[in-house]
């Protein structure tokens, strides 16, 4: 979905690792001279503080250990930290690079073009190959073509085209999802907390619900037989009736769409760093979300209607959207600075998937499952984009992704993906990089009222 005051889960004003897009707060180390300043998502400013509270100790120990290490010229030291903040990150193409470049300097050519063939078969794109460190490579003719891929990995990629556009610019639409009964997506519009009602036909109505100002909803989930919609709510300042009062206040609703009623309120305990955000919904009506803030997973059992902490915080950094695993015991869910964990639905237990060492799972938002797929949505890479993961049989592996949408003009800030029979429909322009940290419009950014895609979608 996705800084202080408020962390909901990516970031409105993040600073991004590398041309790959990992929003982190601070800088220093040898990540640090990679940084960028990267406009996207709320969900990326509130993943940013999230980051820089929980993976200090780790991955960037790991860094100023590595920048220290090349400072004396001990490239095999340099290299053995930097391969944790590979592993630490989920495969970021920013730690890439920099094995990329501690392999340039000490001399070794070979490694250094196969981590930038790894950069390149990632599908994403880089400045930092105009880096000094690989002007010995530049007559190379791999290097070259190497390059060109890079470059390349901007172009567009599925024929997606707009199937519905929602009526205000200032919107931030966050999260949708589908409500088979009257055949309609519900969008959530963090910006004003309410909800939209899109039809088949692209039509769209407002959906009132009764919050405070200055409270944005943020993940919506359906919950068809029960004629509901789960939503979460917090308080932040992105929100048009926001104040700081209204700072550390977060909830999980169930909305009954017959009656327009909350029929039941979850708060959090407040004033607290809790974000809940994205939602799930199982088969047995129990309901997950991810906190994009703390990293938490709260879990509402049907059969009690109580709400519990399934993965307490700290375990998991900036938990995205859950999704259900077909053998009704795990959850996958993405977190957004390392890749995508499975979680026992009974104990919380965490396992990672694994994925080979060409695929990068960081910065995953929107996370569904589609058969034995995944389909995820990164808008922590640069280009942003929508993948397909296909996993092993197990589902403990990622043996491959293809990159089934990237379009800069259309979907240049994507945030979820709802997957019909033969279709595919995402919010294309999520809308957070209109406003700064404190709410206020942003200097020089259009305000484009947010869209949702359609695309065709095989398999």
């Amino acid at each position: 979905m996705p800084t202080l005051p408020v962390t909901v889960n990516r970031s409105l004003q993040s600073v991004a690792i590398g041309n790959g897009g990992l929003p982190v707060r601070g800088r220093g180390g040898m990540f640090g001279a990679m940084m960028r300043t990267a406009p996207f998502c709320l969900a990326l400013a509130l993943l940013a503080a999230r980051l820089e509270a929980q993976t200090d100790s780790t991955w960037r120990e790991h860094d100023a250990a590595a920048d220290a290490a090349l400072a004396r010229h001990d490239f095999v030291e340099a290299r053995r930290h930097t391969l944790a903040v590979d592993s630490l990150l989920g495969a970021h193409p920013a730690a890439v690079l920099s094995l990329a470049r501690i392999a340039a300097l000490s001399g070794d050519s070979a490694e250094a073009l196969a981590q930038i063939g790894r950069v390149a078969e990632m599908g994403v794109t880089t400045r930092r190959l105009a880096d000094t460190a690989f002007n010995g490579l530049r007559a190379s003719p791999r290097f070259r073509d190497l390059a060109r891929t890079i470059d390349g990995n901007a172009a567009t990629i599925g024929s997606a085209r707009v199937f519905a556009t929602l009526p205000d610019s200032d919107a931030i639409g966050e999260d949708l999802a589908f409500e088979p009964s009257s055949s309609r997506f519900i969008v959530s519009d963090v910006r004003h907390g309410r909800l939209f009602s899109v039809g088949m036909h692209g039509e769209v109505s407002t959906i009132n619900v009764p919050l405070p100002g200055g409270w944005g909803i943020l993940g919506v989930a359906v919950d068809a037989p029960r004629g509901a919609v789960w939503m979460t709510a917090v308080a932040l300042p992105q929100g048009a009736g926001y104040t700081a009062a209204d700072s550390g206040h977060a909830a999980i609703l169930r909305y009954d769409l017959a009656s327009g009623r909350v029929m039941r309120r979850f708060d959090l305990p407040s004033p607290s760093a809790a974000a809940p955000g994205d939602l799930a919904v199982a088969e047995n009506h129990d309901l997950f979300s991810g906190d994009g803030q703390t990293g938490a997973v709260y879990m509402i059992r049907a059969a009690t209607d109580s709400l519990e902490t399934l993965v307490p915080a700290g375990r998991l950094h900036g938990t995205q959207q859950p999704a259900i695993a077909p053998d009704h015991r795990t959850i996958f869910i993405a977190d957004y600075g390392r890749g995508i964990a499975r979680v026992d639905r009974a104990s919380g237990a965490i396992t990672w998937l694994t994925y080979p060492k060409d695929v990068t799972l960081s910065g995953i938002d929107g996370l569904i499952v589609r058969g034995r797929d995944l389909i995820a949505v990164q808008n922590g890479v640069v280009p942003n984009r929508v993948v397909r993961l296909t996993l092993d049989g197990a589902m403990n592996a990622v043996l491959h992704a293809q990159v089934i949408l990237r379009d800069s003009a259309l979907a240049p800030e994507p945030t979820h993906v709802v997957a019909g029979q033969s279709s595919l429909y995402v919010i294309g322009n999520a809308g957070w990089s209109k406003y700064g940290d404190d709410g206020a419009p942003a200097p020089g950014v259009a305000r484009i009222p947010p869209r949702i895609l359609v695309l065709p979608l095989s398999r």
